[in-house]
């Protein structure tokens, strides 16, 4: 049996590949975690099967699922959010914050807050600009556009993030009840790429 030159080819790319991909950094691993996670939270949050059940789960044993999507219209970029930001969660996509409740399909809030990394998914936030435009979309395929009003930073050690306004209930399946106050994305400061495990700094976010 003859072996095509193309295969052999083919198959020593792979081992190439497999190869830079175990020799990466650290950071370049996280990166490519990350990645992959996107795309199985995706196709999780594709599944019509699932479109109206919030607990559709990217892999068997993952305890977190796809609760929301974030575009960003004007740099085309798109991010599956998941329903908590343990530190866990995050190495794997955006979060909600604890602020938000998820109870049989409810939500409870109406001030939104959803933190990511500054070295994978929420480095995109070093490229808004006031009036960029950010859509947060359900499952339930409700949506909201809103625009950037505010970006700053803060330093935890001497002041702490408010998040103001009244805890609403409203049903994640019935659009008519849905409206968001107020969307704030935070991520750790500064962008250097530098370690900021143990900074104190946040960039912040507001959307309104």
């Amino acid at each position: 049996m003859q072996i095509k030159a193309s295969s052999v080819m083919a198959s020593i790319s792979l081992l190439l590949l497999a190869a830079a991909i175990f020799s990466f950094s650290s950071a370049g691993y996280i990166a490519l975690k990350a990645n992959i996670a996107q795309y199985l939270l995706n196709r999780s949050w594709l599944d019509n099967s699932a479109s109206t059940h919030l607990k559709s789960k990217p892999w068997p044993w993952a305890d977190i699922y796809p609760v929301a999507k974030l575009t960003f219209e004007r740099l085309d970029i798109a991010q599956i959010v998941v329903n908590n930001d343990s530190g866990q969660a995050l190495a794997f996509a955006p979060g909600f914050n604890d602020f938000y409740e998820i109870h049989d399909n409810k939500i409870f809030a109406d001030v939104f807050v959803i933190s990511a990394h500054n070295d994978t998914h929420f480095s995109v936030l070093e490229s808004l600009r006031l009036n960029d435009k950010v859509t947060l979309t359900f499952k339930s395929g409700y949506a909201q556009q809103l625009t950037v009003k505010d970006i700053s930073v803060i330093d935890t050690k001497e002041e702490s993030l408010v998040v103001e306004g009244e805890q609403s209930a409203f049903d994640e399946n019935d659009n008519k009840e849905q409206y968001i106050q107020e969307l704030i994305l935070v991520t750790c400061y500064p962008f250097s790429g530098g370690n900021t495990q143990n900074s104190f700094l946040r960039y912040i976010v507001k959307l309104t």
